[in-house]
Formats: C-alpha cells, structure tokens, sequence
C-alpha cells in the first residue's frame, strides 16, 4: 500500500511539473502566474483521480468480466 500511494504521488508531481513548464511561457509573457499553478493542480488531480479509478475500480471489474466471459464460454 505504501508503495502504491508513493507512485501516485510521484506520478501526481510529474505531471504538474511537466503542465506548470508547459503553461510557464505564456505565464511569463502575462505575468498571470496564478492561473498556471491552479491549472497544473486541475490537470495533475484529475489524471490522478483517473488514475486511482483505474487501477482500484475498472481494472478489477474488467477481471471480473473476463473471467465471467470464460466461464461462460466454457459451459457452452
């Protein structure tokens, strides 16, 4: 469990710094700094929360389905 939450938390940093460098140009040329930290949080939370459903909610469900499939495909 440990392991996991220090992934997601690398890949949650990874990805605000690589959206905060990708916004810092137009950052600088409007001195609107703000704006390109809070979109780099927005960016970095989501793929995080997508990333956490994934792997703990859809991931399963599709082994469930699977072997469901091939059960069912067995009894035929």
């Amino acid at each position: 469990m440990k392991d996991t939450i220090k992934r997601h938390l690398i890949s949650f940093l990874v990805t605000f710094a690589a959206t905060f460098i990708l916004v810092l140009a137009p950052s600088i040329q409007t001195g609107s700094w703000d704006v390109s930290f809070l979109l780099a949080v927005v960016i970095a939370a989501a793929r995080s929360a997508f990333k956490v459903a994934y792997e703990f909610a859809i991931l399963p469900l599709m082994n469930i389905l699977i072997d469901w499939a091939g059960k069912l495909k067995d009894n035929k």
